[in-house]
């Protein structure tokens, strides 16, 4: 009897669990979720609110979502909702999510909003809506400082305590303060710089001067301004003015103080050096600093607007192929200049010939081009760096500035040729610009060919500086004119004998005018 009773209860138990186990499943209805729910937001910037919507029952429910304000003020703020799924099926559910955004002239203030979720069966049912509150605290960039200057407050006697009036003296005290810098700090710094052997502080100090002053008259004006009832959009217009405006100043001061202190100092050390390295990349880094300055400026300025730089690139896409390919070739002088500035195959001054038999005088190494001189014809040439790093180039300026000329000339037949020899040698070894302490690079002459009517010899010399090369060979050839006239050496002109065939032998003929 007992042990029925057991059994009873226990089937009772489980018949008890089963019931509510199965009844919430029987009678669920949808429901909200609320995951996320922040509580603060800056001006300027945005918020997402998510809730899960979800549908525990066996039919379909359409899903509706909105907002409506219960109170703040919302002027100055939108809601979006992200596209979420519209339908819900059986022990489905989604996500919705809200974009709360406060524009950058919002003012401080707490908005409540009420985002309501309707959810209308598909079948015969009545319309489920849920209500969530969301609560947030907006802070406005541009905080008025009421009758405020920097850190006293306006307690004078009507009509003083007014906001014109705590405006009047605000711009009096930064006056002051712009007055005190330039007649009491300013020359006391300069004194104290004057007696450090510290120049480069001197040097920045001076950069900076100007663009300090007018930061500090600038920003006295614009947080006077906030003491006045300044519409926003108008003071955030100026904020964004001031700020485009302080960029591009300090831009051009990091570059000033680039130029005038880092790559001054840069130049004078590689001016110490026998290394040709650092004078090749000193040009390189003022280059690219005046690349890299103002791409890290305008990248401050993207920034600033919330436009991220790395979506610019990608957004130009096929724009940015295009232009990259379009710009291939000024790519390849650039990278071609930094190997010629690394390997200085020639420097400002060298004279060069090129591939295509010019000769010219290195100006100027420049990242894209080479700017040389070409002094035959008083003409300049801008020459692309990656002709110049894929062609062959001859610097006749290296190592030592000497240049072998030679010298022709072809005397009579029956000259003696040891003679003739030995004053090609001393005319070359006479010459005041030929190479005398270099037994290397000393005169010499060669007898080059027997022509058809004179015995040609070539004189070969070096002169002490290649610039001199045709002044000196023409000055040999006349040297050579007249020590040949003085030892009766002829020089003679194109001949040629003609035999006929039927005349008599040049010995009759010649025995024949002796017998008569």
């Amino acid at each position: 009897m007992r042990s029925m009773n057991i059994r009873a209860s226990a089937v009772l138990l489980i018949s008890l669990f089963a019931a509510l186990i199965i009844l919430p499943t029987v009678s669920a209805t949808p429901n909200v979720a609320d995951w996320q729910n922040p509580m603060d937001l800056e001006a300027g910037q945005n918020a997402d609110f998510t809730w899960t919507v979800y549908n525990p029952d066996d039919i379909y429910y359409a899903l509706e979502a909105s907002a409506e304000t219960i109170s703040g003020n919302v002027s100055h703020v939108t809601v979006s909702f992200n596209d979420y799924s519209k339908m819900l099926g059986p022990n489905g559910d989604t996500d919705v999510i809200l974009t709360l955004n406060a524009n950058r002239a919002a003012p401080s203030n707490t908005v409540i909003f009420d985002i309501i979720f309707k959810l209308t069966p598909m079948e015969e049912g009545e319309q489920i809506i849920k209500t969530e509150t969301i609560s947030v605290e907006i802070t406005s960039l541009i905080a008025s400082t009421g009758n405020t200057i920097l850190f006293w407050e306006n307690n004078l006697p009507a009509p003083f305590n007014t906001a014109i009036w705590t405006f009047i003296f605000s711009i009096i005290l930064w006056a002051v303060i712009a007055g005190a810098i330039l007649l009491v700090v300013d020359p006391l710094i300069n004194h104290i710089f004057k007696k450090s052997q510290v120049k480069v502080v001197a040097k920045v100090y001076k950069i900076l001067k100007k663009p300090l002053f007018i930061t500090v008259v600038l920003y006295g004006l614009i947080s006077s301004l906030n003491i006045l009832s300044v519409n926003p959009e108008t003071i955030l217009a100026l904020n964004d003015f001031l700020v485009v405006a302080f960029i591009i100043l300090y831009a051009y001061v990091a570059y000033r103080i680039y130029d005038s202190v880092i790559i001054d100092y840069a130049r004078r050390l590689a001016s110490k050096t026998e290394n040709e390295l650092d004078d090749a990349l000193v040009p390189f880094m003022h280059t690219m600093g005046i690349i890299i300055i103002p791409l890290v400026a305008f990248i401050t300025l993207l920034n600033y607007f919330g436009i991220s730089f790395t979506a610019l690139l990608a957004g130009l896409g096929i724009g940015a192929l295009v232009i990259g390919l379009a710009a291939q070739d000024t790519f390849s002088s650039i990278f071609a200049g930094i190997q010629i500035m690394i390997d200085r195959p020639f420097k400002p001054g060298d004279r060069i010939i090129l591939s295509t038999g010019e000769k010219c005088d290195i100006v100027r190494i420049g990242i894209r081009s080479t700017k040389a001189y070409g002094g035959v014809n008083n003409e300049m040439f801008a020459i692309p760096n990656v002709l110049l790093s894929s062609n062959k180039v001859t610097n006749i300026s290296r190592p030592d500035g000497h240049r072998a000329i030679s010298v022709e000339v072809g005397v009579a037949y029956g000259s003696d040729i040891k003679k003739v020899e030995k004053i090609l040698l001393d005319i070359a070894a006479e010459h005041p610009d030929t190479v005398k302490n270099d037994p290397s690079q000393a005169p010499y002459t060669r007898l080059s060919i027997f022509d058809d009517s004179a015995i040609k010899f070539a004189l070969w010399s070096y002169v002490d500086d290649y610039r001199k090369e045709f002044r000196v060979k023409s000055e040999m050839r006349a040297m050579i004119n007249k020590k040949f006239q003085e030892e009766e050496i002829q020089i003679p002109l194109p001949q040629t004998v003609v035999t006929f065939v039927n005349s008599p032998p040049v010995e009759d003929k010649n025995k024949q005018q002796s017998n008569s």
